[in-house]
């Protein structure tokens, strides 16, 4: 297991920040009933399925890779006993779509269109930046900026993993 280090900010969510929570929560939902109907045996199959029905919602293309990230984990689960439904909007961000500046965070929305996010809380440089303790078993020994889940809400996280 891989040793994750998270740090939770506050933030206040723009209108059209809850509108992009919703509707990313709304493409992983049919890219799960995509994959409950069509079965794929790889999450790569999944986005050669799904992509066309998600590109409908104009939104960015790394939402589309993460909507069926997300959807294929959940159809994969073997433990559910019904079908599965993402009931709590969120957004997954990986490293490459957004830019963090301080504690100003950059999200896109479609190409060239951007949601500001100032983040409330801890000194994110000192985080990030700051000599690890040698004890602590972190990947090439120091933190580093990965992918991100937002929750919908005044408070979300921002998970740092390799």
């Amino acid at each position: 297991m891989r040793p994750v280090k998270a740090v939770q900010f506050r933030y206040v969510a723009s209108d059209e920040l809850a509108s992009l929570f919703e509707d990313f929560r709304l493409m992983c939902n049919d890219a799960v009933r995509i994959a409950l109907k069509e079965r794929p045996r790889s999450r790569f199959a999944l986005i050669e399925m799904a992509y066309p029905r998600l590109k409908e919602y104009g939104l960015h293309t790394h939402y589309i890779l993460s909507a069926c990230e997300v959807a294929y984990s959940v159809y994969r689960n073997k433990g559910r006993k019904s079908d599965p439904y993402i009931e709590r909007a969120f957004l997954k961000l990986d490293n490459q779509s957004y830019s963090l500046n301080h504690l100003l965070l950059r999200i896109p929305t479609t190409p060239r269109h951007f949601v500001y996010l100032t983040l409330q809380g801890l000194e994110l440089s000192s985080l990030l930046h700051r000599r690890p303790d040698p004890q602590e078993r972190l990947h090439h020994g120091h933190w580093s900026r990965g992918q991100h889940r937002l929750l919908e809400g005044d408070c979300g996280d921002a998970d740092c993993e390799r």
